[in-house]
């Protein structure tokens, strides 16, 4: 066999820090284009709804349907993903996902473009975790942790990339169009440079490896999983990210439609150019919080979270009175929310790599996945759902409600959390 052909099962990385960078970078553009692709529902939203083709009822079933299929198969694709090639899995992802985009840019029926964004769910399903393996165990040992950061920052740009695209195009289906289009590309791209990766990549080291594993097996504190997540407050934290999620998601998806809606100077374009910003200062978020309140202010995570949460919680009362209060006033306080929210969500991650000295890390942040992908659900649908039925102002009371009850929950686990810092024996 060549040494820069790949088999299923065979573990491969790189040592050549050059090519790690740049396959690095190409994997993160690729996924961040993605991403961008998995919002078209949610940024062309307003134009959609503006032009009566869909309510907003709908729009949001689309996506929570998406998210309610690819949600569960994430399991069965991080199995794909440690046992066959995961670049293959990605290339599948790309190109069933370009078919998907296409359809709906060629057929704006609605059942049609139910069965094609369900079907675009299910052919994603190891696409995410074919990237992380690659990113966290592929690329030379000092860029793996560096690259799993600035992985997460992708959704977020994304999304970003996402409502830019809307702003600018002329007619909503041209997201679609201009999705298929990025996605074929960068399967064409990708292919071609993991080609030219493969060259460089060595088999892991297995005997060493396996030594090390087994080893690692003998230190680790004896205490199942189930047990370890209740009496850490895991469960708890799993509901306060999930709560806390489908508020700072709704502030990064919805926001366009609610200012169109509610102001009357502002378009469908205008809209979606408002909410760059508010998606902008997400991201901002998520890298002020690495540098400066976790660790720097709290080596606590929930704390931190709570913190977070206090501080958002008065800008998301503002909210309640969107239409009533400048849109000056509103923009700041969804900017400011959406980058004290999303840059919390950083805070799981740390909570879940926190299992790791009991070897439940990764179990820890498949459940969490799950979690969030519920949460998607109920934000892409039911909040629509309240927003259609209550209004705006509806919708933000319940943003309001879910962060209280978030709060309560975060301290409720606070203690158990702690106890859990201290370690058990």
């Amino acid at each position: 066999m060549k040494q820069n052909s790949r088999v299923d099962g065979v573990h491969m990385h790189l040592e050549n820090k050059k090519v790690s960078l740049i396959f690095f970078w190409i994997i993160w553009l690729m996924y961040t284009v993605v991403y961008m692709t998995k919002n078209c529902y949610s940024a062309a939203m307003a134009s959609i709804v503006n032009e009566g083709v869909l309510s907003k009822s709908q729009t949001g079933l689309l996506t929570a349907l998406f998210y309610l299929v690819y949600g569960p198969l994430q399991i069965s694709g991080g199995i794909f993903a440690d046992k066959y090639n995961p670049e293959r899995l990605i290339k599948i992802g790309l190109v069933g996902a370009g078919v998907a985009n296409a359809i709906i840019f060629f057929n704006q029926n609605y059942y049609v473009m139910l069965i094609a964004w369900t079907f675009n769910a299910i052919v994603q399903f190891a696409l995410y975790p074919a990237t992380f393996k690659i990113v966290s165990s592929q690329l030379e040992a000092g860029y793996r942790m560096k690259g799993v950061y600035y992985l997460s920052l992708s959704g977020t740009s994304g999304i970003v990339l996402a409502y830019l695209m809307a702003a600018v195009v002329s007619k909503w289906q041209h997201n679609f169009a201009l999705s298929a289009v990025s996605l074929f590309v960068f399967a064409i791209v990708f292919h071609f440079a993991c080609n030219w990766a493969e060259r460089y990549m060595i088999p892991d080291s297995s005997p060493r490896k396996e030594q090390n594993q087994s080893v690692s097996k003998q230190m680790m504190p004896k205490i199942s999983a189930w047990r370890l997540f209740l009496l850490s407050g895991f469960f708890l934290l799993i509901i306060v990210a999930a709560l806390r999620y489908i508020v700072s998601n709704g502030v990064n998806t919805l926001s366009a439609t609610m200012l169109m809606e509610s102001y009357e100077h502002v378009s469908p374009s205008a809209g979606n150019l408002l909410n760059i910003l508010i998606l902008v200062s997400g991201v901002v978020g998520i890298v002020l919080v690495n540098q400066f309140v976790y660790p720097r202010i709290t080596r606590n995570e929930v704390v931190a979270t709570l913190l977070l949460i206090a501080v958002a919680l008065p800008l998301m009362i503002v909210v309640c009175f969107v239409g009533r209060v400048s849109l000056f006033v509103m923009m700041i306080s969804l900017c400011v929310a959406s980058a004290l929210l999303t840059g919390a969500g950083l805070l799981m991650s740390h909570v879940c790599a926190a299992f790791a000295k009991y070897g439940k890390n990764g179990l820890a942040s498949g459940v969490n996945n799950a979690l969030a992908s519920i949460a998607i659900v109920i934000q892409s649908y039911g909040v629509v759902l309240v927003a259609d039925h209550a209004g705006w102002k509806g919708a933000s009371y319940l943003f309001v409600a879910l962060l209280i009850v978030a709060m309560v929950g975060a301290l409720i686990a606070l203690p158990m959390w702690n106890r859990f810092k201290l370690g058990y024996k």
